[in-house]
């Protein structure tokens, strides 16, 4: 009972140790001026303030999947 949000892209991907760090604030692969590194750290902080969850598989050179999960309905924290 919920919903699953699910964005795929065809970019460059990320190997297992850029996809451990995804999320974390301030961290980008991206060069100077192209992004703070701070769309997956809003992520994931809003997924897990509503007792969601958050999937990342990605393999360099193909790309990646984000999946969200958020529940129908969360106990206040």
């Amino acid at each position: 009972d919920g919903a699953v949000f699910e964005v795929a892209d065809r970019g460059e991907g990320m190997d297992p140790s850029t996809v451990l760090r995804a999320g974390e604030p301030f961290f980008t692969t991206k060069g100077p001026g192209r992004g703070m590194g701070l769309g997956l750290f809003l992520v994931r902080t809003f997924v897990e303030r509503v007792q969601g969850s958050l999937e990342i598989d990605s393999r360099p050179g193909e790309g990646s999947v984000f999946r969200m999960a958020i529940p129908s309905r969360t106990e206040p924290s």
